[in-house]
């Protein structure tokens, strides 16, 4: 019997994630996981449950990659890809990060701002929380949860009441060979697979199920390989920043006890988790400073030798210019517009109805939000 394992790449795995915990040491950090899949094949290339079997201080022989822990924001694209098959969501519908409540349960933004009017397509990019609770929402717990239990989130086993919204946010464990999994269903156009372990006449045969259509797979690999939509939140100068096209997200679990990077390519899908085995908190290290860089340096050795990545995604999309501040179509008074992609028949057909002649009307909706910001309607205000 034959694993699939690429023994150089398990190797180079291993010893890159001995040195990122060496090089975070000093903030609390002690273990890490990864897993390394071919999106053709879902064939496993590279398995590293810990950096070290022998370190008994840090529990080096749990298995980091099928413990269950809390996934942070490695969630909200399921829910945003299934608001857009039933629920007529995309990347330009606007969405509301105010101050919001929801049945006794108060989200709150990473960097603990609103952010008022946003185009989901930025939402998501950004990793904004209160956006994705009002995705949830508009998906419903019920409808979200029958979601990743169909992408191959078998771990979660209450029932939608015990999640309740906050199940976007990564209000339910998971584990990391879990969150590989549904990222390789978004690659491979939205079809689930089994992952394969085996080669040759002994390797079982590969359960695949359809998860979402190409078209919204599509969407949102695009939205997570877009790096000015994730520049608001991360900057331009970050970990997710390649040479070659990759969809990525990060996530960081409540108190800094978990983060995760997972993205992929069109040829191979990486995910990676960094914490501490005990659960002990790390000292203010986030998905994007602590997983993120572990996932660049793995996500780099996993494409060395693909000389030409193959386009993340082939399908026809409609193209319009929007307003870069309502997402409705560019009207004649509107300052900046962006070039939006949409599934067919699904554009905005009204225009723009938040800049008129003498200024930004907000509406009622930010009304308040606009209010403490200090603007009012004829003042501009650029996206």
């Amino acid at each position: 019997m034959r694993t699939t394992l690429d023994l150089a790449l398990q190797q180079q795995v291993e010893a890159v994630m001995r040195e990122q915990i060496e090089a975070l040491a000093d903030r609390r950090v002690s273990s890490a996981a990864a897993i390394v899949i071919d999106n053709q094949t879902a064939a496993v290339l590279a398995y590293a449950g810990s950096p070290d079997w022998f370190d008994e201080e840090n529990q080096g022989r749990i298995d980091g990659v099928r413990t269950l822990r809390q996934p942070g924001s490695t969630l909200k694209p399921f829910a945003y890809a299934q608001a857009m098959e039933t629920h007529g969501l995309t990347a330009a519908t606007l969405l509301s990060d105010v101050e919001s409540h929801f049945d006794d349960y108060t989200p709150r933004n990473y960097d603990r701002r609103v952010h008022g009017p946003v185009r989901a397509r930025i939402a998501l990019a950004s990793s904004y929380n209160v956006p994705a609770v009002r995705v949830a929402e508009r998906v419903s717990p019920p409808e979200l949860l029958r979601t990743l239990r169909r992408a191959g989130f078998e771990s979660l086993t209450h029932d939608a009441e015990y999640y309740g919204l906050g199940l976007v946010l990564g209000d339910g464990e998971v584990s990391l060979l879990e969150l590989a999994r549904a990222y390789l269903a978004l690659a491979r156009g939205g079809m689930f697979s089994e992952l394969r372990f085996i080669e040759g006449e002994d390797a079982p045969p590969l359960r695949t199920r359809r998860v979402f259509e190409p078209m919204t797979a599509a969407l949102i690999t695009d939205i997570l390989s877009d790096p000015a939509a994730r520049a608001p939140a991360f900057g331009l100068d970050n970990a997710l920043r390649f040479p070659f096209p990759v969809a990525a997200k990060t996530g960081t679990s409540r108190a800094f006890t978990d983060n995760w990077t997972v993205g992929y390519t069109h040829e191979r899908t990486v995910a990676v988790w960094v914490g501490n085995m005990s659960g002990r908190t790390m000292q203010h290290v986030s998905g994007i400073t602590g997983a993120g860089p572990l996932f660049h340096r793995i996500m780099t050795l996993a494409m060395a030798g693909i000389d030409r990545p193959a386009p993340l995604y082939a399908v026809s999309w409609e193209e319009h210019d929007v307003c870069a501040l309502s997402g409705d179509l560019a009207g004649p008074h509107c300052p900046s517009t962006v070039h939006e992609k949409f599934a067919p028949g699904t554009a905005p057909s009204r225009q723009c109805p938040m800049h008129r002649r003498f200024g930004v009307d907000f509406g009622p909706r930010f009304s308040n939000w606009a209010a403490r910001e200090g603007l009012t309607y004829g003042t501009a205000r650029r996206e």
